[in-house]
């Protein structure tokens, strides 16, 4: 009896440069509406921090244009590995304000919804980052 073993699939070098291209365009596609709706998304988020929201959104928009230089350097590896961990740490951020900060139901979901799917993106390019 002959067993097949499929090899697993091994991203190929431009992987760290997508993930850190998708990485900002969801960077952009956050910080924009932060930054330019900031009066509005901050009573649907239930607080009184329209300066802080602007400025996240700002921070945001930054953040992108970061990631898209970086992946086009000879450096989107190391970055990705950054992203990572700042992912991870913005996940963690997220769920600290979910639980303290006292926002509307609405506002608790949208950022504890937000704040996984960057953790689990994180996590993503992590694995990535690690891989040869």
């Amino acid at each position: 009896m002959t067993v097949l073993v499929t090899p697993t699939p091994t991203p190929t070098a431009a992987t760290p440069r997508r993930l850190l291209q998708a990485d900002a365009a969801s960077a952009a596609a956050l910080g924009v509406p932060l930054a330019v709706a900031a009066p509005a998304i901050s009573d649907l988020l239930g607080t009184s921090s329209v300066t802080v929201v602007r400025w996240v959104g700002v921070a945001l928009v930054v953040y992108a244009v970061d990631l898209l230089l970086a992946a086009r350097s000879r450096w989107a590896r190391p970055a990705l590995l950054v992203a990572g961990i700042g992912s991870i740490a913005w996940e963690v951020a997220s769920l600290a304000v979910a639980a303290f900060g006292g926002l509307s139901s609405v506002g608790t979901a949208v950022v504890v919804g937000q704040g996984l799917a960057v953790g689990a993106f994180g996590l993503l390019q992590l694995r990535a980052a690690r891989t040869p």
